[in-house]
């Protein structure tokens, strides 16, 4: 999804700039260019790195159920 219209810049090229970059809208921007024109997306972006750095749950996974 885009989420940078300036600079035309996806979700998945924020998440790859910040994690070579550091995970700051500044470091996002000097390295892709998202949130470094208008700031429009600024509260996007800020929201993606936020749920980056979020300690991630274990994914529930349920026995197969009995079949009769």
């Amino acid at each position: 999804m885009i989420i940078c219209h300036c600079h035309v810049v996806s979700d998945r090229e924020i998440r790859r700039a910040a994690t070579e970059a550091g995970p700051t809208c500044r470091a996002v921007a000097e390295r892709c260019g998202a949130g470094g024109t208008c700031k429009g997306c600024v509260p996007a972006i800020e929201a993606l790195l936020r749920r980056l750095d979020a300690p991630r749950e274990p994914r529930q996974v349920r026995p197969p159920s009995p079949r009769t």
